[in-house]
């Protein structure tokens, strides 16, 4: 994928788990 941010990625991770 294009343009992944890693650092939403972590934040949306850190939401979830």
């Amino acid at each position: 994928v294009k343009g992944v941010n890693w650092m939403e990625l972590i934040e949306s991770s850190s939401l979830i788990t």
